[in-house]
């Protein structure tokens, strides 16, 4: 746990000194009274660390960013931190402005956001209707947190924390539907349309079966897809890529089929643990480099599933122990 972890949880603990207590006092003042969002990862936080203290050595003058978890010997890191943090709120670089595309925007400072959450297991999909109309469909091992909405909110919004879900948005053009994956936000008024996100994997995809959708990062548009478009956005290094193919709303998982579509053998590994609760594994270069395409019903046993593969991929498999040995 870094330095700020342990203010900040010592201050929700009500354990933190007068210093630590003013500390965390001052940033929720510039923030807004704005509390991390639960699908803040470490990730979100060394970005928000970083292009804050940008944004403070622009102001001020300063040449050389802070190492965050090491203070310089001899030196109370904290005292550090209070003397920044208040230069940067007088300078006028409020930390909200940061924040900004990490949390809703909200003219309420004391409104607490209230999410509804929902989560499927290995071998669990999940059907929700939410109060707009709009219908999603969660696959084996995902997150999805909603957003209840307020009389004055003018955007529909959900969380994708893990997993993939597929959704028929229902139509209001005074209220755009976003979901969130990360930093990245996809945003329509009425369409349908996949989102593959399982961390596993690196990387998040999204196809579009209807309509048309808005794929951003950070608040920069990356695309505008339609009908039969994809996007595959790389977590790693933050490229992405848009191509057209054939995605057919029927015959897909969420119409109660087991599909693997073009899928790499990491892809195959996870979504077999997740379906079968089994583990894949193969020393094959062939296999681990082979693209999976194949169409199970929903139901279709795992025996089934792996004897289909091997016959079309020309190999065949055993069992030791738990684990699926591809040869």
């Amino acid at each position: 746990m870094n330095f700020f972890q342990q203010i900040f949880r010592r201050y929700q603990q009500h354990q933190s000194g007068e210093q630590e207590q003013e500390l965390v006092n001052r940033w929720y003042d510039a923030t807004g009274n704005t509390r991390r969002p639960f699908w803040m990862n470490q990730k979100h936080v060394r970005k928000t660390k970083a292009d804050t203290w940008k944004k403070m050595v622009t102001g001020l003058g300063l040449e050389q960013s802070p190492e965050w978890n090491v203070p310089a010997p001899g030196v109370n890191p904290l005292w550090l931190v209070i003397r920044y943090s208040a230069a940067a709120i007088v300078v006028g670089l409020s930390l909200w402005a940061t924040l900004q595309w990490l949390v809703p925007l909200r003219n309420d400072r004391q409104l607490s956001v209230e999410m509804d959450t929902y989560s499927t297991g290995r071998g669990v999909r999940k059907y929700l209707q939410l109060p707009d109309g709009t219908e999603v469909w969660l696959n084996n091992g995902s997150v999805l947190s909603i957003r209840k909405m307020g009389k004055r909110d003018h955007l529909r919004e959900v969380w994708l924390a893990e997993g993939e879900a597929y959704f028929k948005v229902a139509k209001d053009p005074s209220t755009p539907f976003i979901i969130h994956v990360d930093s990245l936000q996809t945003r329509v008024l009425g369409t349908a349309f996949n989102i593959r996100a399982y961390r596993e994997l690196q990387q998040v995809q999204i196809a579009v079966t209807e309509g048309k959708v808005q794929v951003g990062l950070s608040g920069n548009i990356l695309d505008t897809l339609t009908r039969n478009m994809q996007l595959d956005y790389h977590s790693v290094n933050g490229s992405f890529s848009t191509t057209e193919k054939n995605v057919s709303a029927q015959n897909g998982w969420w119409d109660n089929r087991f599909v693997l579509d073009n899928a790499a053998f990491d892809e195959l590994v996870l979504r077999m643990r997740l379906q079968y609760n089994i583990i894949i594994s193969s020393n094959n270069k062939r296999i681990q480099q082979a693209a999976f395409t194949a169409n199970f019903p929903q139901n279709a046993s795992k025996e089934r599933v792996l004897e289909t593969l091997c016959t079309l991929y020309n190999t065949h498999y055993t069992i030791k122990e738990d684990t699926v040995i591809i040869h």
